[in-house]
Parts: structure tokens; C-alpha cells; sequence
């Protein structure tokens, strides 16, 4: 019996990714769309082998087509953790990606897609975490954007989600057991000694939005959408509870 040659060109692929620790999540999730069709394959990545409006894309093996262009189209996917570990989110893709494959948003190159922790994430003794649980008006606040910035050089290390009970979960991977304080760090000015506590800001941002929220869109529109923040010190493998009540 011959064998028989089937190729069929798709239209990209998602990866996702633990927004905690950047390793991909390798359990199968469940990715839908009302706009697209989606299949896992073995490495994990879930391929998008076909959209509306991009039927014509699926049999041009020698160039694309010219319309719709490049990059033209939303797609909206909705993605969810059968175990719980991460919460669920939105995505919207921008269809069809670009055919040339050095270029960015290039089909040959999986779109990373951050997964966020839930509340009830299973944790690595070492990593330092923050449970935060937020309201508004005495009822659970869902959706905000939660951010770790480091101190003094204000890079964001870690985000999180709140979920519909208003509880959301920061995981800080990396925070070290000891370290020499940096400059303007101690409060008389004195030299730098030696700390085991890492200073921080934690950063609440928030938008009434539907749910399950896309994160992309709440980090790009966290600075415009600030509530409040506070300061905290992290230690290794420590835990730390905030409540905030937001008006």
C-alpha cells in the first residue's frame, strides 16, 4: 500500500507559558475559540489549523494570499486549567501572522501566552509569595492586575490576578537569602550591610472588565488604571498577607 502525503499549512501556534517562572506548562489545557480551531500537539503547543476569513490561507503553499492582510484580523481564545492551578484568561491574536520567518510576529514562531497562578497553585519552598485578597464596597474584587516591583531600581518581578473571591496569589521566584543593600536603601545613609529581606512595592490596578480578563490588556493599561499600592519585604521561601479595600 502507498503511503499517502497530506500537507496542510496552519496558521500558527500558542504556548503557554507560568507567568510565575516563564517554564512552559506542559499539562494539557483547554483553548477554545468561537472564531478558530485549535488542535495540541505533542510538544505541548496549541496550533491554530484554521480561522474565519482565512480559509484561502490553508491551501497556499508557495506565498499567502494577499488579502486579508498580515496582522488584519482579531481572534479571540479562551483558555482554561482542567487541574486549577492557573487561572482562566482571554487572549485576542492578531491573524494572520506574518509569513516571512525572521520577522516577529512571524507564523514559524509560537505566541507566548502567560498563565497566571490561582490562589490554590501548589508552591516550591523557596519561592516568596504574597496572598492578597482585595474589595470593594465590603464585596470581593475580581480582575485587578497585581504587580511586584522591586526596590530602589523599579523593575517589575512578579504579577497576579484576582479571581472571583477577590483572593489573588504573587509567586516571587529568585528573591535571595542574603544580599548588600544598595544605595538609599538604609535609613541614616550609613554603608551598605548586608540583608535578607528584599524591599518591594506591590502595585493594584483595576478596570471593571468581563471575566475571565485578558492580561495583556491589564498590563498594558495597569499605569493608566492604578488604585493603590504598598510596600512590603520579602524574605526566601516567606509568606506574606495584604488585604485592601479599594474605593
Amino acid at each position: 500500500m502507498a503511503a499517502e502525503r497530506i500537507e496542510r499549512r496552519v496558521l500558527g501556534a500558542l504556548a503557554p507559558l507560568s507567568r510565575a517562572t516563564a517554564s512552559p506548562v506542559s499539562a494539557p489545557l483547554r483553548v477554545s475559540s468561537e472564531q478558530a480551531r485549535v488542535r495540541r500537539n505533542r510538544a505541548g503547543l496549541y496550533v491554530i489549523l484554521a480561522a474565519d476569513g482565512l480559509e484561502h490561507h490553508l491551501d497556499a503553499f508557495e506565498a499567502p494570499p494577499s488579502a486579508p492582510a498580515p496582522g488584519s484580523l482579531a481572534v479571540s481564545f479562551r483558555i482554561e486549567d482542567p487541574r486549577g492551578r492557573f487561572l482562566p484568561r482571554r487572549l485576542t491574536l492578531r491573524l494572520p501572522r506574518a509569513p516571512d520567518p525572521a520577522a516577529e510576529d512571524s507564523l514559524f514562531h509560537p505566541v507566548p501566552v502567560l498563565l497566571y497562578p490561582a490562589a490554590t497553585a501548589p508552591l516550591s519552598p523557596n519561592w516568596s509569595r504574597i496572598r492578597v485578597t482585595l474589595r470593594r464596597a465590603g464585596e470581593p474584587l475580581r480582575g485587578a492586575l497585581l504587580r511586584v516591583v522591586r526596590l530602589p531600581d523599579e523593575t517589575v518581578i512578579a504579577s497576579g490576578i484576582s479571581d472571583p473571591r477577590g483572593e489573588a496569589l504573587l509567586i516571587v521566584p529568585g528573591v535571595p537569602v542574603t544580599r548588600f543593600a544598595e544605595e538609599g536603601e538604609t535609613a541614616d545613609g550609613a554603608t551598605p550591610v548586608v540583608m535578607n529581606r528584599l524591599p518591594v512595592r506591590l502595585e493594584v490596578s483595576h478596570r471593571e472588565r468581563d471575566w475571565p480578563v485578558d492580561p495583556d490588556r491589564l498590563e498594558a493599561e495597569h499605569a493608566a488604571d492604578l488604585a493603590t499600592s504598598v510596600e512590603l519585604a520579602l524574605r526566601t521561601g516567606g509568606s506574606e498577607r495584604v488585604a485592601l479595600n479599594l474605593t
